[in-house]
């Protein structure tokens, strides 16, 4: 079995007859051979994508900043840096709810931020919680390709000075 990197795996099949097994069966045997080596592609692909974002988040979660990233809608796909929880005592709860909804009563100005990053505007605003001051820019994030539209935002806090 080939992948597109290295050697796989070997099928074998045997058969106690001379010429028991004809064209048809060979080409049955390199088609099986060629799915099984996509399937172990996939998953040794898989590995490698999870291993690797668990090397980011772990990084990212180190990182002395806040980090937000959204889809287009505004739905939070992703909270961390160390400065997280300075603000929330669970970041948990922010991924999978609407930022734009979170931020309308409490940060106003992160609400309309959030709005204009999905919309595809760079900008930044800043905010007190917790008797911190923060400082977020907002960045929209864009398919990759050259027809790539906007797939969401990501804003990075970091803490102003008082």
């Amino acid at each position: 079995m080939l992948g597109a990197r290295r050697t796989l795996g070997v099928l074998i099949l045997v058969s106690y007859e001379i010429g028991g097994y004809t064209r048809e069966h060979a080409k049955l045997l390199e088609t099986l051979a060629a799915n099984a080596a996509g399937a172990i592609e996939t998953h040794n692909l898989l590995a490698e994508l999870t291993a690797g974002e668990a090397r980011l988040r772990g990084v990212l979660e180190q990182v002395p900043l806040l980090i937000i990233a959204s889809d287009r809608r505004g739905v939070c796909t992703y909270a961390g840096g160390n400065r997280l929880g300075a603000l929330w005592n669970d970041p948990t709860p922010l991924v999978g709810q609407s930022l734009t909804s979170v931020f309308r009563v409490a940060n106003p100005p992160v609400a309309d931020a959030v709005r204009d990053g999905i919309a595809g505007v760079s900008g930044e605003c800043a905010f007190e919680a917790r008797g911190l001051r923060y400082r977020l820019r907002f960045e929209p994030v864009h398919a990759l390709g050259a027809a790539g539209g906007i797939t969401g935002m990501v804003a990075v806090g970091d803490p102003i000075a008082p």
